[in-house]
């Protein structure tokens, strides 16, 4: 009887000290990233185009990888870019961006970018702006970033490839907010 007893709190302790550790394991990392965009100049004409540079910065101490294809403009995931007009109203254009996303090839390691402290992952896009606002005005440039991948789904999908190991940056994070840019859209 008491040989039991020990054994049955030696398999608790094994089973609790398991479940730690994949807890642990599915935190999302601590590395905070910061997200900054910045353009070619501030006055367009609706017939130019807007180059936009958008580019996430580890300012944290940890690393923290990055799906590549959470770097595609997006309404909802991924980035998303947000033009306010000086009435607050959402600037309406003539293209939805709409990148969707392939799920992760589980034999593909080179689809996650790892991003070290102090370093940045970014792209530069260049858009039409009659495509981003259909008016002339003065609007406030924002851009957001979320991941796409959720982290049950990494962890069904991919539990045999070390990256569900790792700290990705995953949709169960905040969406980061850009600084705001002001643009003046002129004839």
């Amino acid at each position: 009887m008491f040989r039991r007893t020990i054994h049955a709190v030696l398999m608790l302790g094994l089973v609790v000290a398991a479940a730690a550790q994949l807890r642990h394991q599915q935190q999302p990392p601590s590395t905070q990233l910061r997200l900054q965009v910045s353009t070619d100049r501030q006055s367009y004409k609706l017939a130019d185009s807007l180059q936009l540079d958008a580019q996430l910065v580890n300012t944290g101490e940890e690393d923290v990888y990055i799906y590549t294809w959470d770097l595609c403009w997006n309404a909802f995931r991924g980035l998303s870019l947000h033009l306010i007009s000086s009435d607050d109203s959402a600037a309406r254009g003539h293209v939805l961006l709409d990148c969707v996303p392939p799920p992760p090839d589980p034999r593909d390691v080179y689809q996650f970018v790892r991003l070290e402290p102090r370093r940045v992952y970014g792209l530069m896009d260049t858009f039409k702006v009659r495509d981003v606002v259909s008016k002339p005005g003065d609007y406030r440039l924002q851009v957001t970033f979320s991941g796409s991948l959720s982290r049950d789904w990494i962890h069904e999908s991919m539990a045999t490839v070390p990256i569900a190991t790792l700290p990705l940056w995953t949709m169960e994070r905040p969406p980061l907010k850009s600084n705001t840019i002001q643009l003046t859209i002129t004839r």
